[in-house]
């Protein structure tokens, strides 16, 4: 059920990956996209582990700056050459 109206989002966006990335094998970028969506589903699911293991220096709460770190990361990980 989730798989049926996730999947033409994330076809979607990798359409988009591969006009923006066509350098990258189409494996390449299913691998990033997955990597992407643990990193969402981990930070949705356990935002204030990072408050805790920060000892308080990490704010879950500050939504802006979570999407901007998350936008870095993210980027990053889509710009990086193949292996």
């Amino acid at each position: 059920q989730v798989l049926s109206q996730f999947r033409p989002s994330a076809e979607r966006f990798l359409e988009v990956l591969a006009q923006i990335l066509p350098e990258l094998p189409h494996a390449e970028l299913m691998w990033r996209l997955h990597f992407l969506i643990g990193s969402l589903a981990h930070t949705t699911a356990s935002g204030k582990l990072i408050c805790l293991m920060s000892g308080g220096a990490c704010d879950p709460d500050d939504v802006e700056g979570l999407l901007e770190r998350l936008t870095t990361y993210a980027a990053a990980g889509f710009q990086a050459p193949s292996r």
